[in-house]
């Protein structure tokens, strides 16, 4: 078999991730498949993918297709990993004979958005999703795999140090105005717990500078927040992620997305996540498991405040946090579900 993996771009995002994490997955648990990365357009940064260790090619919609179609002997399998805004037309011209797969990453309310005319399966990446995109979508076959990451390859990565005065959170994502709000960072800066709380927050994106200017006219209370940027090197983030007690996530309000890569990565580390109710989030979240879903501020004040109040209940969570995702949720459970569809379609042709 070889799967060819085309992406739009390579941009720093959660499609990239778990596009990349899926080629790792291959590659250690079935090493005989061959796999090529195709994107439109090279990365600005290539660090982003270099730290995954992933080779590319850049072709546009045509070559890419040319290409496929002359390798239809090699017993080929094309995934389109379909981002926001992407058109996945061009599937229609690659051999009828080829299974085609588009896995929409991306949660939209929008009817043209969530338009797919072409392919012979169409995967998901929550129920959510499948909910409000599967209508405007005419390819029959429709399912859902959650996107998933593998967390073996974090387990020598140390915690950077940490001062014990403090209560560690933070989260991982651009500066948008979906996930992004200045409302979130004076919420975080009103923190009236126990222990002081430092807040980091991971990215960039068009609002980042808009985030510095505001952090920098508010006056910090004795809680402190830090903006690092995007942090491309996956090494030296998870090294900070290892470090916090908990992750802190929320969707801004009428915002929804698909399953945020950053969750995952928390979970795979044992650190808790503590998300709010927008889709499709929740999904990956089992109250008192491996986090806490919260409908508002005040319940999430509640949980994080008990948590500090009782060390020992949020070792006994991180604890079991780890051990549902080595469980559950760590992409060696779900890299076979994408053989089994591969293989149907398959044997469907």
């Amino acid at each position: 078999m070889h799967i060819y993996n085309f992406i739009p771009n390579l941009g720093v995002g959660g499609g990239q991730s778990a596009m990349f994490e899926m080629c790792l997955a291959f590659k250690k648990y079935y090493p005989e498949i061959k796999q090529t990365i195709i994107c439109n357009t090279p990365p600005g940064d290539r660090s982003f993918i270099e730290s995954y260790g992933l080779k590319f090619r850049v072709l546009d919609n045509q070559d890419t297709v040319n290409l496929i179609n002359s390798n239809a002997n090699s017993n080929p399998v094309v995934v389109v990993n379909k981002l926001h805004k992407t058109n996945v037309n061009f599937v229609r011209y690659i051999d009828k004979n080829i299974p085609k797969i588009i896995i929409s990453h991306t949660y939209t309310k929008e009817p043209n958005f969530n338009k797919i005319d072409y392919g012979d399966a169409v995967v998901y990446v929550s129920e959510a999703m499948r909910a409000i995109a599967s209508p405007h979508c005419k390819v029959k076959k429709k399912t859902v795999i959650l996107n998933s990451i593998s967390g073996e390859k974090f387990e020598k990565i140390k915690p950077v140090d940490k001062d014990l005065n403090f209560f560690y959170t933070g989260r991982i994502n651009n500066f948008n105005q979906i996930k992004f709000s200045t409302q979130w960072l004076s919420w975080i800066n009103s923190f009236n717990f126990n222990k002081p709380v430092r807040h980091y927050y991971i990215g960039s994106g068009n609002q980042f500078e808009h985030a510095k200017e505001f952090l920098k006219k508010t006056k910090q209370n004795k809680n402190q927040i830090f903006l690092t940027g995007n942090i491309s090197n996956l090494e030296k983030k998870m090294s900070m992620l290892k470090s916090w007690d908990i992750y802190l996530y929320g969707i801004n309000p009428n915002h929804c997305e698909g399953t945020s890569i950053g969750i995952l990565e928390a979970l795979s580390v044992g650190v808790p996540v503590i998300v709010n109710d927008r889709p499709s989030n929740p999904e990956l979240i089992k109250n008192g498991v491996n986090g806490y879903v919260y409908k508002d501020q005040r319940e999430a004040e509640g949980i994080i405040g008990d948590l500090i109040k009782d060390p020992k209940a949020l070792l006994q969570l991180r604890e079991s946090t780890l051990k549902h995702f080595n469980k559950h949720m760590d992409i060696k459970h779900n890299i076979k579900k994408y053989l089994d569809l591969f293989s149907s379609i398959k044997n469907q042709k």
